[in-house]
């Protein structure tokens, strides 16, 4: 259990970061088209 815990707080880790990138460049630009990740 423990080792397939570590792959998907991995995965969600990296998808948290580019949705933080994404809401902070959203604010930038008005909320604006998002860019790709």
């Amino acid at each position: 259990m423990g080792e397939k815990a570590v792959p998907l707080l991995r995965r969600r880790r990296t998808r948290r970061a580019c949705i933080s990138r994404h809401l902070e460049a959203a604010a930038d630009v008005s909320a604006r088209a998002w860019p790709p990740c």
